[in-house]
Order: C-alpha cells, then structure tokens, then sequence
C-alpha cells in the first residue's frame, strides 16, 4: 500500500496519529492544554495541510479543521506555511521535538518512530469480510434512497442508476450535466455544479452517445423483476437490449450489483447472498492489493471485492484505522463515548451480530 511519499518522520507521525493518538490518554500541547483526539479526519493526498476534517478536543473546546506534521517545528517556516492561506485553518501542529514553531496548539510527539504502518496486518477472516461487504451494502441502499428524489414516472431510480453506471471517469460531473438536463429531473442527483466545456480525456462523446441510445429506448422497456426471475435469468434478458444499444456488457453487471440488487433487496442478508453468487463485472487494481495485503488470495465473487473496497475506501485510505475489519473486535469491546464511535455505532463492522 503506497501513500503520498513524504518526509520519513512525518510519515512516522501519521502512523502515530492514526494508529495511537484516538486512544492515548493525558496528553497535552505545549502550552500545558489537554488534548483528546475525537476525530482523526483523513489523509490529505493532495496540496494543503496533511490531515483534514479532524476533530479535537483542547481544554474541552471542540475544534474542526486541519491537522499539519513536520519533524520539527521550525518546518512551518521553512516550507512557507506562514504564507498559504490553505494552512489557516490548522488547529494542531503535531511535531517530533521541540523548537521554535508557530503560534499554534502544538503537539510534541516523542513515541512515533515505534509506530509501524499497519499494524493489523493478518490474515483476513471471512467473517470479517461479510461484515465489510454489509456495510458496503448499506452505502448503496442510502445512496438509492437519496436519489429517490430526483426520479420521475419514466426515470425511477434503477433506471437511474444504469446512467450513473455509463457516466464514469473524470467526465462524470459533465456527462451528469447532460444527463439531468436532457430528462428534466427535479434535481441532479449526484449534487455536482458543472463548470467549463463538455472537453474530456475519457472519450464523452462517445459515451454521450450511449447515454442517448439508453434515454431513447429504456422508458419503452417492460422491467423485469428480479426477485421473481432470479438475477442468472434477468441479466439474461437485458444482454441483447445492450447489445442492441452498444453498450458493453460489464455495464449490465455494474448496473446489477450496485443499483438493481440493493434497490430490489431490502434485507441485507439476502443481497449480500446475490453478491456470493455474482463474479465481479471487472477487477481494480485496489481491492487486489488489499486482497494481498491480508493474504485473502483471489477475488472470485462480488461479495470479495465490495468487502475489499469498503475496507479500502473508508478504513484504509483515510487511515482510519478504528474502522478496519482487522482491529474491529478491539473497537467493539472497548466502545466509547466520542464521536466517531457514536457514528460508528450502527456499523455492522462493530454490531456483526444484526447480520451474523
């Protein structure tokens, strides 16, 4: 697993923050303020501050901002921090040693070279991967009941969804510019405000050509129901309509897994069973590195791989490492009273036995 390539310490720091400071107790800044992490944030990847959307508490005042690290504190300075209105938002400076630094809340962090990253590297249970994959599940039954509101009497949400599917890449805010104009619907469901040209590198006109074949021909279509016809019968049924359309048949699998079968399956147990059965429409490379990670060997079914990607997405990319289904046995018995383990709460990553 490869993150932004950074400063050997401050890579040590951020191992230490995630890993550590969530449940390390008694500390305090350099002014003598008592210091409780609440909210670790995520990883920033791009230019600005290294942590974002972190939640701390000083002295018992809540604060929400950025997080910066450096190996010591005379860094601020000498990487122009001091002049870049994107680190005026920082409510912590974690650093290695003492020193002359900024005038802000500082953290002096003495332990971090004993901090290795990860340290829940094992092998991944099954169990734990079906509780991922439920969590992953419910992501996608919120998101079709968000966009409940943006559907119409020809354009309910699983129809939605098959455009959500062919409006990918880094032309999808554009492609769903075009989509919500083009049916009229009350509101954009994914919520982005176009900007600039249709001009992209993922080839859009071909892919607006496609998005046209469907708005012209699926209204007309009889829907058939998944639940009475089992999915080997119902994808059956669509594959000539998308060849027809010239629309290549992973999108008809995409559209199975990630709209039709959480939108027809309320109960998760039953969904998740659909998910067993079904081979992934195609692989990415992140759930093969996560699957190397913990040693869990080849993705065969779509339950894998969204048990994967959830792990990815919301534990391991960010590093929030409370979340990982490798330390969740650890964060169920010892639940407390902050707010990320209030948000956590309802997770089946710590209440497995809703779904076990």
């Amino acid at each position: 697993m490869t993150f932004r390539v950074q400063d050997s310490m401050e890579n040590r720091l951020l191992n230490w923050w995630f890993q550590v400071a969530p449940d390390r107790s008694g500390l305090k800044t350099r002014r003598g303020e008592q210091l409780i992490v609440l909210e670790t944030g995520v990883r920033n990847d791009g230019p600005g501050p290294d942590i974002r959307d972190a939640v701390i508490a000083l002295d018992g005042r809540i604060l929400s901002g950025t997080v910066e690290m450096h190996a010591v504190p005379q860094d601020w300075y000498a990487h122009s921090h001091d002049e870049d209105v994107a680190y005026d938002n920082v409510i912590l400076h974690v650093v290695s040693r003492s020193g002359g630094g900024p005038d802000l809340p500082t953290l002096v962090v003495s332990d971090a070279g004993a901090v290795g990253w990860c340290g829940a590297r094992r092998t991944l249970e099954a169990r734990e991967l079906y509780m991922a994959a439920a969590d992953r599940y419910r992501y996608k039954q919120e998101k079709v009941l968000n966009w409940e509101t943006s559907t119409t009497s020809d354009w309910p949400v699983i129809r939605l969804g098959l455009l959500d599917c062919q409006a990918y890449g880094p032309s999808r805010e554009k492609l769903w510019w075009y989509i919500y104009q083009q049916l009229e619907l009350p509101r954009n469901p994914t919520g982005t405000a176009w900007q600039g040209s249709f001009q992209s590198r993922n080839h859009p006109h071909q892919q607006r050509q496609q998005i046209d074949r469907v708005i012209q021909n699926l209204p007309a279509m009889v829907f058939p129901d998944l639940s009475r016809m089992g999915w080997q019968k119902w994808e059956a049924w669509w594959k000539p309509h998308f060849r027809t359309w010239q629309i290549p048949g992973t999108l008809l699998r995409e559209w199975l897994i990630n709209w039709v079968v959480p939108a027809t399956y309320s109960d998760i147990i039953t969904g998740l069973k659909i998910w067993q059965e079904l081979s992934p429409a195609r692989h990415y490379g992140l759930e093969r590195k996560v699957a190397r990670f913990t040693n869990w060997g080849p993705v065969q079914t779509v339950l894998e791989q969204q048990g994967l990607l959830f792990w990815w997405q919301n534990g391991c990319t960010p590093r929030r490492c409370h979340i990982c289904p490798l330390t969740r046995v650890s964060v169920s018995e010892k639940l407390s009273n902050t707010l990320y383990d209030k948000r956590l709460a309802n997770s089946s990553l710590v209440k497995y036995e809703r779904i076990a």
